[in-house]
């Protein structure tokens, strides 16, 4: 769309020369993306177009394992952020393989996500302690110019949250990626874990509607 080129192309110009960093939300879809969507190597191709910007691809590119080839193209000024996609064991590992642990920023992706599922992708991932508060915050601090951050520990609550019930979950799945199995093949076999864990509620949907879409293109 050479319109929403020229519209994009005013606004990184405009950041790069306030030196702020731009937040890109892409969606690199089997098929064709949808009107609107940007996928990974359109970003790349602006961060080329416009070497003194810092652009930030939101999700990186969301399927992460199709996206790999492209992300070891990135150009230096182009970096992602990990909100979003489902938290998988592997995704840290392969990105900071391809990038480097300081090209990649936490995000959270709330409140379409649980907090705490995003940050099972950092905590739970087999990453150097240095690597991990990269991500979570020191990259941050760098690519916004952040200074004087206070300790987390100096922080004091102003109030006390009512944490949800962690006996629901809303953020599961059950069936087959098209590139590797799953533990819960079935809703009968989704249901087995969840209550060895604990789970007495929970909100699942297929895998496969996650590429229904594309298929009907």
């Amino acid at each position: 769309n050479p319109t929403g080129l020229s519209c994009a192309a005013v606004a990184i110009r405009a950041a790069a020369r306030r030196k702020v960093p731009v937040l890109i939300h892409t969606f690199h879809r089997v098929e064709h993306n949808l009107p609107g969507e940007v996928a990974l190597d359109e970003v790349g191709m602006l961060a080329r177009r416009f070497p003194t910007a810092t652009l930030i691809a939101a999700h990186a590119g969301t399927h992460w394992r199709q996206c790999l080839d492209v992300l070891r193209r990135f150009p230096p000024n182009a970096v992602v952020d990990i909100s979003g996609c489902i938290p998988e064991q592997g995704i840290l590992e392969a990105l900071i393989a391809v990038l480097g642990a300081g090209r990649i920023l936490f995000g959270s992706d709330l409140l379409g996500r649980s907090q705490a599922s995003q940050l099972a992708k950092v905590e739970l991932s087999g990453i150097p302690a240095a690597a991990r508060d990269a991500i979570l915050w020191k990259n941050a601090r760098r690519i916004f110019s952040l200074k004087d951050l206070p300790a987390v520990e100096s922080l004091a609550p102003k109030a006390r949250l009512r944490l949800p019930d962690g006996r629901a979950d809303h953020f599961c799945f059950c069936g087959t990626w098209p590139f590797f199995r799953t533990p819960a093949l079935t809703p009968r076999g989704l249901n087995g874990r969840l209550a060895k864990a604990g789970i007495r509620k929970a909100y699942t949907g297929d895998l496969g509607s996650i590429y229904r879409q594309d298929a009907a293109n």
